[in-house]
Parts: C-alpha cells; sequence; structure tokens
C-alpha cells in the first residue's frame, strides 16, 4: 500500500469517526426535543380556559449569562414561545414592529 493510499484511508476513518460523533449528537438533539414536544403548553384555545398546573414536575430555573449582543434574550424568547407562553400573533405583532 502506497503512502497515498494509507493517507486515503486514514482520512476516511477519520471522517467516520465524525459522522459517528456527528450522528450521536444528533440522536442526542432528537431525543431532549422529543422531550420537549411532550411537555404541555401553557397556551389555552380561549383566553377563558384554565390550564391545569402539572404538580409532578419541579420548576426549572434558567439563567443565560453572556457578552452584549449574544443573544440572550433571543434564546430565552425562542425557549418561551416553543413553551407556548407566548403566542403566535404576538411574535408575528413584534416581527412587524421590528421591521
Amino acid at each position: 500500500m502506497t503512502e497515498a493510499q494509507k493517507e486515503q484511508e486514514r482520512l476516511k476513518k477519520l471522517k467516520a469517526m465524525e459522522d459517528n460523533k456527528k450522528k450521536e449528537e444528533e440522536k442526542k438533539m432528537r431525543n431532549a426535543v422529543g422531550k420537549w414536544k411532550d411537555l404541555p403548553t401553557l397556551e389555552a384555545e380561549n383566553s377563558n380556559d384554565m390550564v391545569e398546573v402539572d404538580e409532578t414536575r419541579q420548576p426549572c430555573s434558567l439563567v443565560f449569562i453572556g457578552h452584549v449582543d449574544a443573544g440572550k434574550s433571543t434564546i430565552s424568547g425562542n425557549l418561551m414561545f416553543a413553551m407556548g407562553v407566548v403566542d403566535k400573533r404576538t411574535i408575528e405583532k413584534y416581527k412587524e414592529e421590528a421591521k
């Protein structure tokens, strides 16, 4: 086997290792997202509807630390939207205001 062939084999092995690592990370993300999707949202169909609190779960406190313009508010807003705390109409309203 020539040096060039050995180098190609080494590169193939490295690429396979990187692909496996990416697949594992994607799998972890899918599992995490799946867990978030299973949680009940706080958004009610009608503003008069009541949402029952799941007392089997503990509350979670989050702290976002970062430099100015690092996206702290953006990530917290996206989390609130994903959990159903903020409805789509409010998001659309703010998008129009931002334009």
